[in-house]
């Protein structure tokens, strides 16, 4: 699992088996398919955490996370703090990127909002 380079985009961990989860369209392409415009809006008092501050340790939460999709269904939600900083984490669905050629499911990384 790699994550975004892009600054504008956060922290992005994702996966491209969205459809064997439950959480993206049926296996036989029946069924909606997924779009990053389905995603809730920030949450309310979160930014968007850019790739230089994300630790190994933080890589590692959120690749567990996207891991287990039975206890982290779509858009769910997890808190952890790593060192200082408070990290909220949700699973959202992601752009194509160099790893996945198609919408898929992964998790972005959130700092409390400095503003």
């Amino acid at each position: 699992m790699g994550a975004s380079s892009s600054a504008d985009r956060g922290v992005d961990l994702g996966a491209a088996d969205a459809a064997l989860d439950g959480d993206g369209p049926a296996p036989n392409g029946n069924g909606p398919a997924p779009s990053v415009s389905d995603n809730p809006s920030v949450p309310a008092g979160w930014q968007l955490l850019l790739q230089s501050p994300v630790t190994p340790e933080m890589t590692a939460w959120a690749v567990a996370i996207l891991d287990d999709p039975v206890t982290y269904r779509m858009f769910s939600t997890a808190t952890q703090t790593f060192g200082s900083l408070m990290v909220l984490a949700r699973v959202e669905w992601q752009p194509p990127d160099f790893q996945n050629n198609a919408v898929h499911r992964g998790v972005t990384l959130y700092e409390p909002a400095t503003n």
